[in-house]
């Protein structure tokens, strides 16, 4: 998780601040994996081994990868093309204001 929110820093030239919270806060927080953290999912409970499938099956039929970076910066470049109104009202992801107090949450009780 480390890499990919460090590859998407870089290739949309963030100086973003991350803060590592541990699942069992999230959770109380009510922060949904997925839906407010898209692309995250605790590893634990049935969901553990979501993100430990093998690729080795594709990656023999031919699947290519490319840099983190150059994916987070094409994605940031074709998001910024979509109309205002629809940039306003994202379908995923924790709000601003959200994500402003599970940070203070997670901050007084360290």
């Amino acid at each position: 998780m480390g890499q990919l929110l460090e590859g998407c820093k870089k290739g949309v030239g963030s100086d973003a601040k991350l803060t590592w919270a541990d699942a069992e806060f999230l959770e109380k927080q009510e922060v949904q994996p997925w839906m407010n953290m898209p692309v995250w999912v605790p590893p634990v409970g049935e969901m553990a081994y979501m993100g430990r499938i093998s690729r080795d099956r594709a990656v023999k039929a031919g699947l290519t990868f490319r840099p983190v970076a150059d994916t987070a910066r094409d994605t940031l470049a074709w998001w910024k093309t979509l109309p205002e109104e629809r940039r306003a009202k994202p379908k995923a992801g924790i709000s601003a204001e959200r994500e402003q107090s599970v940070l203070t949450a997670w901050h007084a009780k360290k």
